[in-house]
């Protein structure tokens, strides 16, 4: 997977823009974080890019590690923050401007369908062999991004198909 030229990755927008995508303290109070929440993931690739590293989340199947972002916390601490806690790694992204911006519906925490994702997804370049420590219960494993597992968040698909259009 080659970079543009800039040397970043072209964003990849899945059902928001960058224009949409509300500032970080939008949401103040119960009501609100009832109804929308921002999340932070980690696009965690191989340095030669052809694995992916994916975590086997108990409601969202195998997804990238990812969680909320805490109160008063960046998009970038929060990727960096979820990435230690579920894999041990740490590390930074490759640079600080999301790989992927996402909306959607439902959250694992509150169990509402109506409340709203606003994610923002880094991208990291870790080594494969880096050892992985991850939280009591979970698994994480490295996958090929030709042969990905098949129960999996849909996003993955989405940012695999877009990193490989990056070669042509």
């Amino acid at each position: 997977m080659t970079q543009p030229h800039d040397g970043v990755w072209r964003q990849i927008e899945l059902g928001t823009t960058r224009s949409e995508f509300p500032p970080l303290g939008s949401f103040v109070g119960a009501r609100s974080f009832e109804s929308a929440h921002h999340v932070a993931l980690a696009w965690v690739f191989d340095v030669t890019r052809t694995s992916i590293l994916l975590i086997e989340h108990r409601s969202l199947q195998w997804s990238c590690p990812g969680g909320h972002v805490e109160p008063g916390e960046s998009l970038v601490a929060a990727a960096r923050r979820e990435l230690e806690e579920e894999t041990g790694i740490t590390t930074a992204p490759i640079v600080t401007t999301p790989l992927t911006l996402a909306r959607s519906l439902g959250c694992p925490r509150t169990r509402l369908a109506e409340t709203v994702h606003w994610a923002a997804g880094f991208a990291f370049l870790v080594d494969d062999e880096t050892p992985i420590s991850t939280e009591p219960g979970q698994r994480a494993c490295w996958f090929d991004v030709r042969e990905l597992p098949s129960s999996r968040a849909p996003d993955i698909d989405i940012v695999v198909s877009q990193i490989g259009a990056d070669e042509q």
